[in-house]
């Protein structure tokens, strides 16, 4: 698989399209700072299909992801796009669960 390129998930949009069938870039930003992922999805699409598919090519865990939006309100992975508020361009911050703490 190497040198092929990975785009069988992107999403065509057809020019002026609105509502819920529009088409918007949304970037994925992981704490870890292991590079922005740019997602293509419908507006209609459930924030959690996004989680499942980034953390599908990462070897994550998606349940140990937690997604703060664009004004820093945590993001229900059930909503969709639009029900978030999410817009064309927008960066999700993605936060990987974190448990335990220090040592007495």
């Amino acid at each position: 698989m190497e040198g092929e390129d990975r785009k069988s998930n992107i999403v065509k949009a057809t020019p002026g399209e609105e509502g819920e069938d529009a088409v918007i870039s949304v970037k994925l930003a992981p704490q870890d700072g292991s590079g922005v992922v740019e997602i293509r999805a419908k507006g209609k699409t459930k924030i959690k299909r996004l989680v499942d598919a980034w953390a599908k090519q990462k070897s994550i865990n998606p349940q140990s992801v937690r997604l703060l939006g664009p004004e820093g309100q945590r993001l229900n992975l059930e909503s969709t796009l639009n029900e978030a508020n999410i817009n064309d361009g927008d960066q999700i911050d993605v936060m990987l669960l974190q448990t335990g703490g220090a040592r007495e």
